[in-house]
């Protein structure tokens, strides 16, 4: 029997999009589970190839990407919305 080890990155992936998928599918039901459970699993597979070549930043990176870009949409949106309650504002005062 062979053994198969995950790197890091794609071990830590694994077990957050697990949590994810079945919190989903507790909430909505299996079938709407599987297709993710696919796709989790061939993305880990991806992360772990890419550690396996030397790549483990990049592998890093797209761990991480989905948070660094919830962060920048975030920071994105609470400036949108203090310019449009600033924008507001002038015209309430006749600017």
């Amino acid at each position: 029997m062979a053994e198969y080890k995950l790197c890091m990155p794609a071990l830590v992936y694994l077990v957050l999009a697990l949590i994810g998928v079945f919190m989903t599918m507790r909430n909505t039901g299996i079938m709407s589970g599987i297709g993710s459970l696919i796709f989790v699993g061939l993305w880990t597979w991806f992360l772990n190839y890419l550690c396996t070549k030397g790549y483990t930043g990049i592998s890093w990176f797209l761990v991480f990407l989905p948070l660094i870009a919830f962060v920048i949409m975030m920071f994105v949106a609470v400036e949108s919305a203090k310019n449009m309650q600033r924008n507001s504002g002038m015209r309430t005062m006749g600017y």
